[in-house]
């Protein structure tokens, strides 16, 4: 452990703070008021994810030669990560859609940055996708000895309770968790992180067995959902009618196989590849294409017939994104593949980490849209009651009295929609 200190000094300090706060969680009876549930979960998130950022920052800095250039480099995300949980602890009360989603963006974020920000002086991305395949394995190696010994010892415990009759609180289980589930696998993952001549290991992969699952399973999987896609794609075209929104499904199932497929061939020793592998790499763009210009007519049908929501925001972007990934994929195939997860996890902070993202922005186009229709379709004056609201939905045809109600469960179901919504019909 001492040599992990040295190496991670901050992640390791993250990683005592963290925990100490969950076991603090874990027995305390009472919290000032300030300290509500949304707060508690502030200081989660950011002294977890500040474990995961200072790992990012320790890999990043190896690589600067400079050790002062590295010095006032690493501490400018430390203030960026501390003023984000401190605007998140003063200025919210509670998980907003936004904040939510902004969360899950930010820690993927710093995922993908793992494997990929330490090797940014590489030709290739052969040592970065070495990297990270260890950094997986290791990660699953802790995460199953440190459920083995959690179970071990909550058996254990258990039988002194059911032996001799000693009364064993739900704290003691929940500490064990903490323990066990927290501090344990992250702390012997963080001990077996690559170093030295391991971390910039770029040997291709040589395993047979991977490439035969890859080429007798995976790819006859994605050549079903193609046929399936296509087969569907000439009835809606001899039937004249729009393809349906699950289309979507599909096509996003089929290009995350795509992408998991090429990532496995571009670590793949290419004098293993045959003539077929090389073909399916060359043209699988080609064929992909005309599915996910099938899928952005599809969510053409889903915004026409639904309105705009965060998630088919979402969707729409992905969408857009796979046009992206099959022209680079198509005109650049030997080129470096770490572009793939950074380019995603940079449009996705785009549009969801600032006061103005997705959610604030379909939030904002579903109340315009309730406020027009009850002042301007049908000449009520706002605020208007809940009762005036009932009244006035009887007075419109039932597909626009449908409509306009879905519109007000959404604003209802979303945290910051809700309280807006409140202010027009009270």
């Amino acid at each position: 452990m001492r040599k992990v200190w040295k190496r991670f000094p901050f992640a390791c300090a993250f990683l005592v703070a963290f925990v100490a706060w969950l076991m603090f969680l874990v027995w305390e009876n009472s919290l000032p008021k300030r300290f509500s549930a949304y707060r508690k979960g502030i200081l989660v998130y950011y002294l977890g994810t500040g474990v995961l950022l200072s790992t990012v920052l320790q890999l990043w800095c190896e690589e600067i030669r400079q050790k002062r250039t590295a010095f006032l480099l690493e501490r400018g995300p430390y203030l960026l990560w501390l003023l984000n949980a401190v605007l998140l602890f003063t200025c919210y009360d509670d998980f907003t859609h936004s904040i939510t989603a902004g969360m899950w963006v930010a820690v993927g974020g710093l995922f993908v940055c793992l494997p990929t920000v330490p090797f940014f002086r590489e030709k290739d991305d052969m040592a970065s996708w070495n990297f990270g395949v260890r950094l997986i394995f290791w990660a699953g190696v802790s995460v199953g000895v440190s459920l083995l010994l959690f179970g071990g010892f909550a058996l254990l415990i258990e039988s002194l309770e059911t032996l001799f009759k000693i009364r064993i609180s739900s704290h003691t289980y929940e500490t064990l968790a903490v323990l066990f589930l927290v501090a344990l696998p992250l702390s012997i993952w963080l001990s077996k992180v690559p170093e030295g001549e391991e971390k910039y290991f770029r040997e291709p992969f040589s395993s047979g067995f991977a490439l035969k699952c890859v080429r007798f399973l995976l790819v006859p999987l994605l050549i079903c959902y193609m046929a399936v896609l296509y087969v569907y794609g000439l009835k809606s075209l001899l039937t004249w009618m729009l393809p349906d929104g699950y289309v979507s499904t599909l096509v996003t199932v089929l290009m995350g196989g795509y992408l998991f497929m090429s990532l496995l061939y571009y670590a793949v020793r290419k004098d293993r590849l045959n003539r077929f592998d090389h073909w399916l790499l060359r043209n699988m763009p080609l064929l992909i294409f005309p599915l996910v210009l099938m899928m952005s007519i599809g969510l053409v049908r889903r915004f026409s017939d639904y309105g705009v929501t965060a998630n088919r925001l979402y969707v729409l972007l992905l969408n857009l994104w796979f046009y992206y990934v099959l022209a680079r994929m198509y005109f650049f195939p030997k080129k470096r593949i770490n572009w793939v997860g950074v380019s995603l996890a940079g449009i996705m902070a785009v549009v969801s980490l600032f006061p103005v993202n997705f959610h604030s922005f379909s939030t904002s186009i579903r109340l315009n849209e309730v406020r027009t229709a009850l002042t301007e379709q049908l000449g009520m004056t706002l605020p208007v009651t809940f009762e005036d609201y009932e009244k006035a939905l009887q007075k419109l045809p039932s597909d626009d009295s449908e409509k306009l109600n879905e519109k007000c469960i959404y604003l209802i179901s979303r945290t910051d929609g809700g309280q807006d919504l409140q202010q027009i019909i009270s």
